[in-house]
């Protein structure tokens, strides 16, 4: 229950900050290229932490993508092996990540009516 309302306090808190406006753009979001082990490996033995979080920011991206939403359970298989700080690190990852790519669909969008209302 803790890891519930936790992650619920990081996810208010998440979208408070990306709700703020700034006329900077943000950094970069964070390289998550890698190659994810073969089915019949196991992540945990065949990656490195950093590559295993970033494997699971991927797959939680991709939920994001395909479901609408990013539920914290139950965990992509690419997050089991992580404890769960790691993955309350790679959960808000990619929030963040989502957030980022939720803001610069607005702000196309909002650049596209301003473009059309001007022609």
């Amino acid at each position: 229950m803790n890891h519930t309302r936790t992650a619920a306090a990081l996810i208010g808190l998440l979208l408070l900050t990306a709700c703020s406006s700034t006329t900077e753009p943000g950094p970069p979001p964070p390289s998550t290229s890698f190659q994810p082990p073969s089915p019949s490996e196991s992540p945990t033995a065949t990656l490195s932490l950093p590559a295993h979080k970033a494997w699971c920011t991927e797959e939680l991206i991709k939920r994001k993508e395909q479901e609408g939403t990013i539920p914290s359970e139950p965990r992509p298989v690419a997050c089991l092996g992580l404890g769960n700080s790691d993955f309350l690190s790679a959960y808000t990852e990619a929030l963040m990540e989502a957030n980022r790519k939720a803001l610069e669909e607005r702000r196309k969008a909002r650049e596209e009516k301003a473009a059309q209302s001007e022609g």
